[in-house]
């Protein structure tokens, strides 16, 4: 009886790719594997800061403005919750398990002064370009890895090790986000959370309305700037 491991290689599953998978035990070729480690889909990209910058700064100013309106207020204390939920086994960044890598990087985020203002403000832009940005995101799992890793990267990530280049120069090598990390990461956000960052994201694209129209949808009181 021939055995599985006898099997030709297939092509990779990506479409137009025609290389081979990277083993029996994946359908995607090595630079399509890799791809999807790093973003979260076989083709995925990293979003470019000209793109969310703006949006998180947008969200900042809308979260900032309206911080007394009871959903805020109770969106940020979640946010801080989250941000004070880290903790730290004390071993290095390679020895640890995905859950103390995600728990280590919310203790690094707490300890550089990352507020609950930058955490909501990041999880509603990404929600923005999801919904109201068609192409931005290949795949909701593209969606999921880029926004989580935008969340636990908003303090510098950590170096693992040190890479030589050539003679005596050498590199940092950066913690890589494994898809579990990421997984692990999404599980720690509250679902209340990411239902205020959704509604932020809707009112972020209806900018001529969101004073009146948009808060009132939310039952929010409007603003008083007299």
């Amino acid at each position: 009886m021939a055995n599985h491991t006898d099997k030709p290689l297939v092509k990779c599953r990506v479409d137009g790719c025609l290389k081979k998978q990277r083993n029996r035990l994946s359908p995607l070729c090595a630079a399509h594997a890799r791809r999807k480690r790093l973003t979260g889909d076989p083709l995925g990209s990293y979003i470019p800061i000209s793109t969310k910058n703006p949006v998180i700064k947008e969200a900042s100013r809308y979260i900032i403005n309206n911080q007394g309106a009871a959903p805020i207020e109770a969106g940020l204390k979640w946010c801080g919750i989250w941000l004070q939920s880290g903790s730290s086994t004390g071993a290095e960044w390679r020895d640890k398990t995905p859950q103390q890598t995600v728990d280590s990087l919310i203790l690094r985020l707490h300890e550089s002064d990352v507020s609950p203002v930058q955490v909501l403000a990041t999880l509603s832009a990404y929600y923005f370009l999801y919904n109201h940005r068609q192409g931005t995101f290949r795949s909701d799992d593209h969606f999921r890895y880029q926004m989580v890793k935008a969340l636990l990267a908003l303090a510098p990530l950590p170096v693992v090790r040190m890479a030589r280049v050539s003679g005596y120069l050498e590199r940092p090598v950066y913690l890589e986000m494994s898809p579990m990390i990421i997984s692990k990461g999404f599980d720690t956000l509250r679902l209340e959370t990411l239902m205020l960052a959704l509604k932020i994201a809707d009112k972020l694209n209806e900018p001529d309305e969101w004073q009146h129209k948009i808060i009132e949808r939310m039952r929010w009181p409007v603003p008083d700037h007299s």
